[in-house]
């Protein structure tokens, strides 16, 4: 069997959506070159671990932008007293996050991109490093995910922020380091509060690549209505809305995700507020610091979030049936293989990890192309 073969073995899959492309796509827009150094190709479902590096202009960037991919030799956030999975072995160690510079896994496919627009918090010069959970869990997953620094203050606006996605997913597809590992079709895309709103606005431009799938975590959409509308009637591709009960500016209304021209996924945590999504402490000391009861929204956003790219923008996946990630975007149990379980350590434990009475409960919600395609689901 190939390493495609066994990766698709051991459970994840993408939606119907951009099935056909995948069936279709050139052998070399996969191949990464060299031999795979795991006997498994990288998906949510089979997962390794991660590595991260900060990039400026030094190195061609066109702003600071923090990168995160999959490596063998990266660490992992774990309570003391356990182990920490290097490599693959596992040796008593203090918990760390020992995964800058780690090399990254090469051989095995090439990675598809997706992008993280941060949100305006004019105290903070670095607001572009708080996706690192996130983040990392993508990178664990087989994505190449790149979060540039467009700055927090008010000259926050739409066209400098495209310019410079632009320019970073040129810069992420040419670069030494990345270039020849990166899958060179379309991108994921993800936005936090007016960074979601402005992922939405560029999602809907005629850019190249294209915007396979969107995710809008706690985004400023009160702000511009017009532009929630234009995305339900003209964006195609799947899209999720992540947001939090008690988050003034991120309620979604019904229609924009169950009425949309394509798929739609709806995560409401009911006692989230606006800074949930990432953990404490809050990012952003710029007011609106509140946390909402729910102690486990960060790691909740960041299991969906993994599962629904997973499920929109994985070019190994589209041959699989409809609906083997669930449309709930609640994980399944992890089936691995021993040596797969060490790079497993960790990951998709949000909504494992909840427990009866806690307040971590929510709604997820959903409108598909695969069966059961409408549909939704309590947790909590």
């Amino acid at each position: 069997m190939s390493k495609v073969g066994a990766a698709l073995g051991q459970g994840s899959r993408r939606a119907r959506t951009g099935a056909a492309r995948a069936l279709s796509m050139a052998s070399d827009r996969l191949d990464a070159g060299g031999t795979c150094p795991v006997p498994w190709i990288p998906t949510p479902l089979t997962p390794v671990l991660w590595g991260w590096a900060d990039h400026g202009p030094a190195d061609g960037a066109p702003t600071s932008v923090r990168v995160w991919y999959p490596s063998l030799s990266g660490g992992i956030v774990i309570p003391p007293g356990c182990f920490e999975v290097r490599s693959r072995r596992r040796t008593p160690r203090p918990p760390t996050m020992a995964a800058a510079a780690s090399p990254i896994l090469q051989g095995c496919t090439r990675f598809p991109l997706i992008v993280l627009v941060h949100g305006q918090c004019l105290t903070d010069d670095n607001p572009h490093v708080h996706w690192n959970d996130i983040a990392s869990s993508l990178a664990r997953s087989g994505y190449i995910v790149a979060a540039p620094n467009f700055g927090g203050g008010i000259d926050f606006q739409s066209e400098v922020v495209f310019e410079q996605l632009d320019a970073t997913i040129r810069w992420i597809r040419s670069s030494t380091q990345y270039g020849a590992l990166t899958y060179p079709w379309d991108i994921g895309l993800a936005g936090h509060s007016y960074g979601g709103l402005l992922a939405m606005r560029y999602a809907l431009t005629a850019r190249q690549p294209p915007v396979a799938a969107l995710a809008v975590l706690g985004s400023a959409i009160s702000e511009d209505i017009a532009t929630l509308d234009a995305l339900r009637n003209n964006y195609g591709s799947g899209r999720l809305f992540a947001f939090g009960g008690a988050d003034v500016f991120g309620q979604v209304p019904d229609r924009n995700w169950s009425q949309a021209a394509g798929p739609g996924h709806a995560l409401r945590i009911d006692v989230a507020n606006h800074w949930d999504c990432f953990p404490p402490p809050t990012p952003c000391a710029d007011g609106f610091t509140e946390r909402g009861e729910c102690d486990r929204s960060w790691r909740l956003t960041t299991d969906a979030v993994t599962i629904f790219f997973g499920t929109y923008l994985h070019p190994h996946l589209g041959t699989l049936p409809p609906g083997h990630l669930p449309p709930s975007l609640i994980p399944p149990p992890l089936v691995l293989t021993p040596e797969q379980e060490p790079y497993a350590t960790g990951h998709l434990q949000g909504f494992a990890g909840l427990t009866t009475g806690s307040a971590c409960h929510g709604t997820s919600r959903w409108r598909t192309s695969f069966l059961p395609d409408t549909g939704s689901t309590e947790f909590g």
